[in-house]
């Protein structure tokens, strides 16, 4: 069985801070200017704090910023998942909702699990390029986006979150499940009552 090669942090941030502006490049051709900037944060004890790629150790957060005539947002990088994920609103708008959110109101192509554990280069690339994508197919729709769109919107966060919070239960009772399992086989009927109620919950 061939071992999986994972890139290191500090590849995948020089990278993810090379490959934005070249992916994200019609931002600027189409509009006249876009305006960028970078920061790299990294999890301590007292919150996150900047740090450069190859002084991280920890969790971190990379992110592009930008902001257009018409646009503004993030492009960011990184936590625990390594996920890719883009938030973008209209000038107008001054919203903080998600590409994904937006591409759900849209009927696009992108989903809210799409841009997750890009642990390689070329992982990375494909992901920053699939977001690139659907930001320039959405950007019309977002830049014409007016508060009838915030309800919808919501609506698309909140449906997504009852969907996770049902896969997080869901795996509970079956490590529940597991655990007591595991407890009758050993005789311990105590602990498979207390794993037995946490199925119930």
């Amino acid at each position: 069985m061939t071992e999986r090669k994972f890139d290191s942090a500090v590849v995948l941030v020089r990278s993810f801070f090379e490959t934005v502006p070249l992916a994200f490049s019609f931002l600027a051709s189409e509009t006249g200017s876009c305006s960028t900037s970078t920061v790299l944060k990294q999890a301590t004890p007292k919150g996150f704090e900047l740090v450069k790629p190859e002084d991280i150790t920890q969790c971190f957060l990379a992110v592009w910023q930008f902001k257009t005539k018409n646009l503004h947002g993030e492009v960011k990088f990184g936590d625990r998942e390594y996920a890719v994920s883009v938030v973008v609103s209209s000038v107008e708008l001054e919203s903080d909702f998600a590409l994904w959110e937006w591409s759900e109101i849209s009927k696009g192509a992108l989903s809210s699990s799409d841009g997750q554990f890009c642990s390689t280069v070329i992982r990375l690339k494909e992901e920053l390029e699939r977001h690139a994508q659907a930001l320039k197919i959405l950007q019309s729709r977002i830049i014409k986006s007016s508060e009838s769109d915030l309800a919808p919107l919501r609506t698309a966060r909140s449906n997504r979150l009852d969907e996770w919070l049902a896969q997080n239960r869901q795996a509970e009772h079956v490590r529940a499940r597991s655990t007591a399992d595991e407890a009758f086989r050993q005789k311990n009927y105590e602990a498979v009552i207390r794993y037995k109620s946490i199925r119930t919950l």
